[in-house]
């Protein structure tokens, strides 16, 4: 360990110490505080083995038994469990490794001689942690020469890279490599990975989106590329599972990952030291993407595959005296077991407010099926949900025109299936101002060209009441 690293370590310590060990791991629970409850470990790993979401596959997932993995990324071997901050130091009564799950799996096995050199590299280099609010955005990388990778193509079958990232509170990542932007290191192993292996499959552990643009850099050469998150204390089992196939991948992007920072509509906004503004409004995510700017988008809202395939047929889709049913049948036309989910999304017209192009509404997933069994799943949307809110009249409101919902398996690959026409304007609640911004300034929004929608802006309604009248 370096004399930087030391004085990191030895800074550290003293900071827990003095906070009563406000890191994670710094706190030893004993007794009672370490049982583990029955059932809760299989619950665990069943949860964050179906959260994960599959990007790419081509084919070489899942693995096939008794394949060798050389795991390289020194979060294969400490992983990030949850987030730092106030509900993420959680002190658990152990926790499961991506190695230590591939280890516990009889289907695989692990590379013992790249394995023991992440392993004694760590003695002698233990992650720090960090302390309050000086937690580490990611975990320096061991530095790895050419030959260890070589001998580890030799005796493995595949090669599984782990990147990895913090997050939490006060963990928002910054615009540097390390953080939002893959680390020289973790991109050098990404380079000599995948000079020497035909396989490579890439783990994300991850709390948040990262910087995407490795996934174009190195598509040629990634077998498959997984989103495991961050999964708690039976992460690693987890990942095992969805490695050999024990579990499908059935998790679903909550997030619109796009091709560069600065195509998110809050880039130019975010990150002020004393003021921010909220320009994009209701254009958060998938809105904002789905409504102007399709091309800039890596992976859709909603998204995520598997290792088997579902096939959709709508059962039903009428209007109901308090909003619209809709009855799906999922089938599993593939041959793994797996589970599906399925997303109804709403197209409301443009209008005077200025609506989105798609908004979700309702989703539903099944039950595992085998391949050739099918279940029905009921999603419903009430009328609330074709309301907007009309700022200038402190109300919400459905506007006339055309509303249209569209069911599938994201935000791009999904049908119509109903139309309702509202004939005239309605008022469906009435509300009042409260939280309204004290100063003026400008929000994108959507207006209809040509058929097309198009940003452009409105002023806010800024507060127009008295806290100290309002307030008794």
């Amino acid at each position: 360990m370096n004399i930087k690293n030391k004085f990191g370590r030895l800074v550290t310590n003293i900071a827990n110490l003095v906070t009563n060990g406000l890191a994670q791991g710094e706190i030893d629970r004993t007794g009672a505080e370490k049982i583990v409850t029955s059932g809760m470990p299989e619950l665990l790993r069943r949860a964050a083995a179906d959260g994960a979401v599959l990007l790419e596959n081509d084919g070489v997932l899942p693995l096939r038994e008794n394949t060798k993995i050389a795991l390289f990324g020194v979060t294969g071997y400490e992983s990030h469990y949850v987030g730092y901050g106030s509900g993420g130091d959680v002190n658990n009564p152990y926790a499961v490794s991506f190695s230590q799950g591939i280890e516990n799996c009889d289907r695989l096995s692990l590379d013992a001689e790249l394995a023991g050199k992440y392993k004694n590299w760590l003695e002698k280099n233990p992650i720090n942690h960090g302390f309050w609010a000086h937690w580490p955005f990611y975990f320096p990388e061991m530095p790895l020469d050419i030959q260890s990778v070589k001998s580890a193509r030799d005796s493995a079958d595949v090669a599984v890279v782990v990147i990895g990232r913090s997050s939490g509170e006060d963990r928002d990542c910054k615009l540097k490599k390390g953080s939002w932007f893959i680390a020289d290191d973790e991109d050098a192993m990404l380079r000599n990975v995948t000079a020497e292996f035909d396989r490579v499959i890439l783990l994300l552990n991850i709390g948040g989106i990262m910087d995407m643009s490795i996934l174009e850099k190195y598509k040629e050469k990634l077998g498959a590329v997984m989103i495991v998150w961050q999964g708690g204390m039976e992460s690693g089992n987890a990942a095992a599972d969805l490695l050999c196939g024990n579990v499908n991948p059935s998790g679903r992007l909550t997030d619109t990952i796009a091709k560069r920072y600065e195509d998110y509509p809050s880039s130019a906004n975010f990150g002020g030291d004393d003021f921010n503004e909220y320009k994009e409004d209701i254009y958060v995510g998938y809105r904002y993407f789905e409504t102007f700017a399709k091309e800039k988008v890596l992976y859709p809202f909603g998204y995520g595959i598997g290792y088997t395939d579902f096939e959709l047929e709508m059962l039903k889709a009428e209007k109901t005296d308090g909003g619209f049913e809709f009855r799906v049948k999922v089938k599993n036309i593939g041959n793994a077991d797996g589970r599906e989910v399925v997303q109804l999304y709403l197209r409301k017209p443009c209008g005077k407010l200025g609506n989105p192009e798609m908004c979700l509404v309702s989703f539903g997933k099944t039950e595992t099926l085998k391949g050739g069994e099918a279940e029905e799943l009921e999603l419903s949307a009430d009328m609330y949900q074709l309301s907007s809110y009309d700022e200038q009249a402190s109300a919400y409101i459905i506007e006339k025109g055309r509303y249209e919902f569209f069911v599938g398996k994201n935000v791009r690959d999904c049908k119509s299936v109903y139309t309702f026409e509202q004939e005239n304007d309605e008022i469906f609640s009435r509300c009042m101002q409260a939280a309204a911004p004290i100063e003026k300034f400008d929000v994108i929004k959507a207006e209809e060209k040509d058929g097309k929608r198009v940003a452009e802006s409105r002023t806010v309604r800024p507060r127009e009441y008295s806290l100290k009248d309002r307030i008794p």
